[in-house]
């Protein structure tokens, strides 16, 4: 009896494991031990201390930077010959960031793909848009991380940006030189076979090579003008928390907290959690303990920073109740045309 039993445990142990989900549950373990850990009364005394004045600053510039994310995602559209009036792309940006919120690995920032073929546009250019788009959002991320992990580890400034500007300088040479090259268009082809989710895969795959095309065709400045709108971007969100530090009446230098912040959010990527709760929580305790901060006013900074990210999602809630999918207006004659030219 005992090894039957025993085989049993092991394919429960095997399938817990498989199953993402359960990795998930790690992160609200985490939190409800960092509720048990810190004085509740304390923490709500210090919620009735915030400044509501500052938390609508948070969420007004958490706004502009939706304003620059649909700046950003309509001039890629553009050069793929995708063209949708700047409040309709603003509308399908809401809506998806906010699916991408509460979906596992932002995969539902994807349903905009779905909204643009509903408009008539052809489905590969509208995913490349989409992946193009989160790709910077992902380099931007990475690069300030790199920085914020080499300085906190004792790297020198200089010494820092040298080790990740030099990389990134190269990548971008790179791209620019193989970017035509046959075996950089089978590099690109892979890529996006990879990062295609299942139910877009095939369709991707069929036009993977006029896709690595249509990447070659992205020129220099167009790069340069994209990536700066993805640095004004990480700049608002700096703003965004800052404005919520701010808000807890909390003295935290600059410089730490430029540091801090992409740490916060890759931390927050890592998949044993949800929407990031209890791993960001438990990071935010630490780093800003190191300034000083209380666990409580940290765990604050993190709770808020979530619920102002929330009333994004509801109002993507409302935006997708409102125009949902299918609700789009027949394709005009300019749109069609430029449709059927590709």
């Amino acid at each position: 009896m005992t090894r039957p039993e025993n085989g049993r445990g092991k394919r429960l142990l095997r399938r817990i494991l498989r199953n993402r989900w359960a990795f998930r549950m790690i992160g609200i373990i985490v939190f409800i031990l960092i509720l048990l850990r810190i004085d509740l009364r304390e923490a709500l005394q210090t919620l009735a201390s915030v400044d509501p004045w500052m938390v609508l600053l948070s969420l007004f510039i958490q706004g502009v930077a939706m304003l620059v994310a649909t700046l950003r995602w309509q001039l890629i559209m553009v050069r793929l010959a995708i063209r949708i009036p700047f409040w309709r792309t603003f509308i399908h940006q809401l809506i998806g960031t906010s699916a991408a919120l509460v979906t596992p690995g932002q995969l539902g920032e994807f349903v905009k793909v779905l909204y643009h073929r509903n408009e008539g546009y052809p489905l590969p250019e509208s995913f490349l848009s989409v992946v193009i788009d989160r790709a910077y959002d992902l380099l931007m991320l990475f690069f300030f991380g790199f920085i914020s992990l080499a300085i906190l580890f004792g790297l020198s400034p200089n010494l820092t940006l040298i080790v990740a500007g030099v990389p990134a300088l190269l990548f971008i040479l790179g791209f620019l030189f193989y970017r035509n090259q046959e075996r950089s268009a089978y590099f690109i082809a892979n890529t996006l076979r990879r990062m295609t989710p299942k139910a877009y895969k095939d369709v991707v795959q069929q036009d993977s090579f006029r896709l690595a095309q249509k990447v070659g065709e992205l020129d220099l400045r167009f790069l340069i003008v994209v990536g700066l709108l993805s640095l004004l971007n990480y700049v608002l969100l700096l703003a965004r928390v800052y404005a919520i530090v701010l808000s807890l009446h909390l003295v935290v230098p600059i410089g730490f907290f430029v540091l801090v912040v992409p740490l916060l959010r890759l931390i927050g990527l890592v998949p044993i959690s949800i929407l990031g709760i209890g791993t960001r929580d438990l990071a935010s305790i630490y780093l800003f303990g190191q300034v000083g901060v209380p666990e409580t006013s940290a765990l604050l900074i993190s709770t808020l920073g979530l619920i102002t990210l929330q009333v994004q999602a509801i109002l993507g809630l409302l935006a997708w109740w409102r125009f949902p999918l299918g609700s789009q207006e027949e394709p005009g004659p300019v749109l069609q045309e430029s449709v059927a030219q590709d």
